[in-house]
């Protein structure tokens, strides 16, 4: 991978409305962006057709950044492949009793049915202990019963996770040779390949959730490389993952649960590239697209990650860069609910249909048509003109299933939907953060996402930020947040201990192991070992706790008093407070790094050119969080240059977005092209 001889370097991103691609000029930094609506049937489709609307000659590219929502949606649609799966004797119902959670504030609830039904799970003798001390040998004569059952009941694919395997997984690679003898062919995953980390529900939802998704991944990521490859491209492709890190088409089509929530992801990614260039450290970084509105934490120029994530009540034991989502797209559906209020989302209308406005055949009002029916985006701007909208058909929408049953005008409606979705927005940034105890005065506001720039502000203004940023084609700015990543391995080992009883030879053991995992990993990926980085940490916690914090370790030589040091002061700062109670170190980690060869993203010191800028024309609009109706002033952001300010109301148009700048803020160019907004007072 380090080796590549082409220039070229693009990146695309399949989201639920649009496929985006960016391509970066290698020496000067500059970028061509595209966007195509995204194919579900066929999602390859819609990659090679936003390739294809670049320009671009494949031939002439060496690295392929990709990211897709197709795991994602397979998985939260159950539209994957039927799982059969084989458990150790006495937990075939781990999926159903889950950790036996009642959801808070809900005296009546429906349990989700299980991801995979009872018929198509099957328990065999066999016991590890949590020390991976062999306690019942596996009867491999069950293993195959089992699976001729499983088979015969219609499994696709098979999930294979023993209690304990995460400390000893002779038996699940047991099962492994079986299934290899016996169904060739047939795919299957093991639970120890994807983690071997403890808690036994996450573990084999994970494992459930991989084997569900496997086969529909391999065939698309074979399909995509043989297509490309068809088309000239010779070059590495390299697949997003969700930690913040890319890996090869093989390990994706192995280990495909770290695909999901990837594109995301990269965003927040490109958010700490962008943090870093302009030394701003706390950032809040927002993508509202075209389905879901996404928000992480950049802190100290860093992102955020956590062990464990839960997409729509799907618990998956792999580490993810930290996000938080609600259902508030473009295409987010505006509905009246059995009280007769207003609501919208968590429902979209996706690609296709896709809104009223696309005139593909949606029949559901959404926020994208009350933006357009309000007058915040402009009808001939729509992707630079390139996609006709049917405003007279937003507008009808809207006045039929939102204004008359509420009894109000169409413009009041629709600048009700727009003013509910970004209290809903507002709501989920206090929680990310004045609800984790951060001061949200110390941070910037990084907006993108095809429908981010047209809220930022007031978002801004609810949450009390005083300073709002806006990249460079904000609409696929997760696409070249992918361009910023490396190849990421993660590895860990859960061997609980008292920090106290852990001594240096036992940590250099298991790192060392540890290590030369993920070395081999990076390695398989083309990765040379002069390009490795390896960074340690340890899941910690006091032994009365249920749940840890990851802390770095620095050395394998640490004294267990200065890890705790560091482990209470990570204590102190997330919860406030410390104790004298034993610390338990739970799990070892280890994230590998494999750095890419590629010019690195600098300034690109645009000229300053002073001067006054003339709107290129005015459009009145409503906006409740700014106070109302305005004519505002409506500018080309390609006509915002360094040394001038712009004062609100006004839009920013651009083809992948409308930055929306109040009354009382004003905005201006920064050196590397961000657009950054500030109030009036502050200046």
């Amino acid at each position: 991978m380090s080796t590549m001889q082409h220039n070229e370097v693009f990146a695309v991103d399949v989201g639920g409305t649009f496929t985006d691609f960016v391509l970066r000029d290698p020496v000067t930094g500059a970028i061509r962006v595209t966007k195509s609506p995204t194919t579900p049937q066929s999602p390859a489709d819609g990659v090679l057709r936003a390739i294809g609307k670049s320009g671009m000659d494949l031939a002439d590219a060496g690295q392929f950044f990709h990211g897709t929502t197709l795991g994602l949606n397979t998985a939260l649609e159950r539209k994957g492949a039927r799982v059969g799966l084989i458990t150790t004797g006495g937990f075939r119902d781990v999926l159903e009793i889950g950790r036996m959670d009642w959801p808070m504030y809900q005296l009546h609830w429906n349990q989700p049915p299980p991801f995979v039904p009872r018929s198509l799970r099957r328990d065999v003798p066999e016991r590890v202990d949590a020390k991976g001390e062999i306690l019942v040998e596996l009867d491999e004569d069950a293993v195959r019963a089992a699976l001729d059952e499983l088979v015969s009941e219609g499994a696709e694919s098979i999930a294979v996770c023993f209690l304990h395997a995460y400390a000893n997984p002779a038996h699940e690679r047991q099962v492994g040779a079986i299934l290899a003898e016996s169904y060739p062919g047939l795919s299957y995953t093991l639970s120890h390949e994807l983690t071997k980390e403890y808690r036994e529900w996450e573990r084999t939802m994970t494992t459930a959730v991989n084997a569900s998704i496997k086969p529909r991944m391999a065939a698309y990521f074979a399909d995509l490389e043989k297509r490309t490859a068809d088309g000239g491209f010779t070059g590495a492709l390299l697949v997003t993952r969700c930690d913040g890190g890319v890996m090869s088409p093989d390990e994706a089509s192995h280990n495909c649960v770290r695909t999901l929530i990837s594109g995301p992801a990269s965003g927040v990614m490109g958010a700490a590239e962008i943090a870093r260039l302009t030394g701003i450290d706390n950032v809040i970084a927002c993508d509202m697209g075209g389905t879901s509105f996404d928000a992480g934490l950049v802190l100290g120029g860093e992102p955020t990650l956590k062990p464990v994530s839960e997409i729509e009540e799907l618990p998956l034991l792999v580490p993810v860069v930290d996000l938080t989502a609600i259902g508030a797209g473009g295409g987010s559906i505006a509905w009246i609910d059995d009280g007769g209020a207003l609501s919208v989302g968590p429902q979209s209308a996706g690609a296709e249909p896709g809104p009223i406005c696309y005139g593909k055949g949606g029949q559901d009002p959404t926020f994208t048509d009350a933006a357009l029916v309000t007058g915040l985006l402009g009808p001939a701007n729509f992707l630079a003109g390139d996609f006709d909208v049917d405003l007279d058909g937003a507008r009808d929408g809207i006045a039929k299933q939102i204004a008359e049953p509420l009894g109000i005008g169409t413009e009041d409606a629709a600048s009700g939907i727009v003013e509910l979705t970004e209290a809903k927005m507002a709501a989920m940034l206090e929680d990310i953060t004045v609800g984790r105890g951060h001061d949200v005065r110390d941070f910037a506001l990084l907006a993108y996402g095809g429908n981010g720039p047209l809220v930022a502000c007031a978002l801004a203004s609810r949450v009390g930020v005083g300073k709002v940023v806006i990249p460079p084609s904000p609409g696929t700015f997760s696409a070249w947040g992918m361009l910023t990543l490396d190849v990421v391995t993660d590895v860990a080992l859960t061997r609980q201990s008292e920090l106290s009883e852990l001594t240096s030879e036992t940590l250099t053991e298991i790192f060392t192991q540890l290590e030369t995992s993920a070395t081999t990993s990076l390695a398989e990926q083309g990765v040379p070992a002069d390009h490795h980085e390896l960074n340690r940490f340890l899941d910690m916690r006091y032994g009365s706790q249920g749940h840890t914090l990851q802390v770095p370790l620095e050395s394998t030589q640490d004294s267990p008093e200065t890890i705790r040091a560091r482990f209470e002061e990570q204590h102190r700062q997330t919860y406030g407070f410390t104790t004298p109670d034993p610390v338990v170190v739970v799990t070892m980690r280890v994230r590998s790094v494999g750095r890419l060869d590629r010019p690195p993203m600098e300034k690109l010191a645009l000229p300053e050119r002073p001067g006054m800028i003339v709107p290129k024309s005015v459009r009145r609009a409503v906006h409740r969080e700014s106070g109302g109706e305005f004519a505002w002033d409506v500018y080309d952001r390609s006509a915002i240059v360094r040394g001038a300010r712009i004062a609100g109301p006004a839009f920013v148009e651009e083809p992948t977005a409308t930055t929306v700048v109040p009354p009382g803020w004003g905005a201006e160019t920064d050196e590397i092209g961000n657009l950054i907004i500030t109030k009036e007072s502050a200046t």
